[in-house]
């Protein structure tokens, strides 16, 4: 009777193929987990670039999406802007009282401040850019007036409709621009800061009355100077919220 076959043992330890499968896996983990690493240094550099951001943009922390200023412009006392305008134009109008005695001279409530409207035949000769030295009291007591208020001053000259063509000045852009600049350097020379101070030449394109007569081309050769006389350093620190 022949003898039964015995049946194959598999060799001791492991299977063959759990090495390859632990190697992979192994390798797999290691992938993941640099995968993870690069994920959360990236987003720490995020993280520091959107703080960067919000402390150069005056962001606040806990309200990252709302930019906030921390000065703002407030209204001292509750006054409306016509009753702030209303006061001071009331104050300089009172310091420039022996100018409004004149028939040249014009002291006037703009938009939002002052404005001095100065007939050119007190200021200039006719198609001439230089200050005449009758010109010369009354921009020293203007000048000396407004050197008290730290608000901006905007000069701006104007001309009638007739043409010019000089060498000098090709056209009335020309001479008013030149008229402006020139009551501007005199406000300079008698202590105004020039950051202050700035200068503009309408030519004939802004009459006050139609140029229809001398009389009314007279009254358009003008220069005219405007002060905002708004509040403009009333501010008040601001906390973290409103």
């Amino acid at each position: 009777m022949a003898r039964k076959k015995k049946a194959d043992t598999p060799p001791p330890g492991s299977p063959a193929w759990m090495a390859t499968f632990g190697d992979m896996m192994s390798l797999l983990l290691t992938f993941f987990i640099l995968l993870v690493s690069f994920s959360t240094i990236q987003e720490t550099k995020f993280q520091e670039a959107v703080g960067s951001l919000q402390g150069a943009l005056g962001v606040l922390n806990d309200l990252p999406s709302i930019p906030i200023h921390k000065e703002v412009l407030i209204p001292e006392g509750g006054k409306s802007d016509a009753e702030e305008i209303k006061e001071r134009v009331e104050k300089l109008n009172k310091e420039l009282e022996s100018l409004k005695k004149s028939d040249v001279v014009e002291i006037s409530r703009s938009e939002k401040g002052l404005a001095i409207r100065l007939e050119d035949e007190a200021l200039f000769d006719l198609g001439k850019a230089k200050l005449r030295q009758e010109a010369h009291a009354i921009l020293d007591e203007v000048a000396e007036t407004l050197k008290g208020f730290p608000n901006g001053i905007r000069v701006e000259g104007h001309t009638d409709d007739l043409p010019i063509r000089s060498e000098r000045f090709p056209s009335n852009w020309e001479l008013s621009s030149a008229r402006a600049t020139a009551v501007l350097r005199h406000m300079q020379g008698k202590g105004i800061d020039p950051r202050r101070l700035s200068a503009i030449g309408f030519g004939e394109w802004r009459p006050v009355v139609k140029n229809d007569s001398p009389e009314h081309r007279q009254k358009n050769r003008r220069v005219e100077i405007f002060m905002d006389v708004l509040p403009e350093k009333k501010t008040r620190q601001l906390g973290e919220h409103f």
